[in-house]
């Protein structure tokens, strides 16, 4: 915790206890890059804390060098390979660069806040972007039940079918709707609420479709949807 503690003071000039209300110095959760905490701000809203870890920016770098070296090595090795490695390697560090910076998440979050705010099936916790920089992240807490978690919902008497179909309609809305959707929607990653209404946390890796391959999905979409082969091929071969 000190060593986190220390991390929130380079970025804020504040000691993270001064902040809050209470703060518990167990971690909830602990990942390669952060870890977090459980917290009460001034104002009482109960709040989940990401802290960057130390150095972790100049681990992942090195890291990624020794991959692309690796990367070179098999290619020299196996030319006939058909995967790009490099390629492979330049797009991980491009999505881990931005998973360093919560500045992004902290968007990607406010984002799915405001596509969903007239949703009743989705709940998108807040950010107190006052709080939020490149390695401090402070989201509102999400109280529910994970995704993965079958016995308990169904000990609640809530219908797995139902919130099947909420993750289901969600994931259709978030693509066909918006083209802009959830990049690691693991059960971890996604809680149930209620019995008609699940909620995502963790925004650091997104999807983004451009309009051509948005009107293409759709297109396809429908085509499936009324069984026109034709049209299915026709597309597919466009």
């Amino acid at each position: 915790f000190e060593d986190m503690a220390k991390v929130f003071y380079d970025e804020f000039n504040k000691n993270i206890e001064d902040e809050f209300l209470y703060i518990n110095k167990e971690a909830i959760a602990a990942a390669s890059v952060a870890q977090v905490y459980r917290g009460i701000l001034k104002n009482g809203q109960d709040v989940v804390i990401k802290i960057q870890r130390p150095n972790i920016e100049e681990t992942i770098k090195s890291d990624i060098e020794i991959l692309r070296s690796i990367a070179s090595a098999l290619k020299d090795l196996y030319k006939d390979i058909d995967i790009d490695l490099k390629q492979v390697i330049e797009e991980f560090n491009t999505q881990l660069m931005r998973e360093l910076d919560y500045n992004f998440e902290a968007m990607n979050a406010i984002k799915f806040k405001k596509m969903f705010e007239d949703s009743k099936e989705e709940y998108i916790p807040s950010i107190y972007s006052e709080y939020s920089t490149e390695k401090v992240l402070i989201m509102e807490k999400i109280i529910g039940i994970k995704l993965s978690d079958i016995s308990k919902i169904r000990e609640l008497g809530w219908s797995t079918k139902n919130i099947a179909e909420i993750g289901v309609r969600s994931l259709f809305k978030q693509v066909f709707e918006y083209g802009f959707f959830h990049g690691d929607p693991h059960p971890g990653n996604i809680f149930v609420v209620s019995s008609n209404c699940i909620s995502y946390i963790d925004f650091g890796m997104i999807g983004i479709i451009d309009s051509k391959t948005l009107n293409f999905l759709n297109h396809m979409a429908i085509a499936i949807s009324k069984k026109n082969i034709d049209r299915v091929i026709h597309l597919l071969i466009d």
